[in-house]
C-alpha cells in the first residue's frame, strides 16, 4: 500500500519512469488514496477553472493554453479557446467563485487506461451553475490540462 504520498504521487513516478503516461489498468481506476490526493485533484480543479476564468476576463486564452499538456495546445490556438468558451463570457459565468465553493464531483477522479486523470462534476456558481470535465496528463512530473469542458448547467 502507498503510504504519505498516495496514489497519484505512486502513479506519477510510475509515469515517470516510463515516459509521459503508463497503461495503467484496462479499466479506470479510483485516483484517490490519500489526504494528499484529494488536495491535488481540488487543486487540479480549481486552478483550471480560475484560469478560465481569467482568460474569459481578459479575453486573452495564452495563458491557459500554454499551461496545458503540448498535445492540448497543439490542438487548441487561443483563438480556437476564445471561440470555445464565447458562450461563458457572453453570459459572464463568474467562475473565481470555484476558489471557495466545493465542486460537486460526478465522475471520478480516476486515471484511465492511458495515465490519464480525468475528472467530471459541477459547481454551484451564482447565478448560474457550471458542469466540468476535465482531462489531465502527466508532463515534465507534472499534471497538465489535456481536456476541457466547461458549461453553463440548464435550467432543470
Amino acid at each position: 500500500m502507498p503510504g504519505r504520498r498516495g496514489w497519484l504521487a505512486l502513479l506519477l513516478s510510475s509515469a515517470m519512469a516510463c515516459g509521459a503516461t503508463v497503461n495503467v489498468a484496462a479499466q479506470p481506476v479510483p485516483a484517490i488514496g490519500s489526504e494528499e490526493d484529494a488536495q491535488l485533484v481540488a487543486i487540479l480543479i480549481r486552478s483550471t477553472l480560475v484560469a478560465l476564468h481569467h482568460a474569459n476576463v481578459t479575453g486573452n486564452y495564452s495563458v491557459l493554453s500554454q499551461l496545458a499538456a503540448p498535445g492540448f495546445t497543439a490542438r487548441n490556438t487561443a483563438a480556437d479557446l476564445a471561440v470555445t468558451f464565447a458562450e461563458l463570457r457572453r453570459r459572464e459565468i463568474d467562475l473565481q467563485a470555484v476558489t471557495v465553493l466545493q465542486p460537486d464531483i460526478t465522475f471520478g477522479p480516476v486515471l484511465d487506461e492511458n495515465g490519464l486523470l480525468r475528472v467530471s462534476g459541477r459547481f454551484a456558481t451564482t447565478p448560474v451553475p457550471v458542469r466540468f470535465e476535465l482531462v489531465f496528463q502527466v508532463v515534465d512530473r507534472v499534471w497538465r490540462l489535456i481536456g476541457i469542458v466547461v458549461q453553463p448547467v440548464a435550467a432543470e
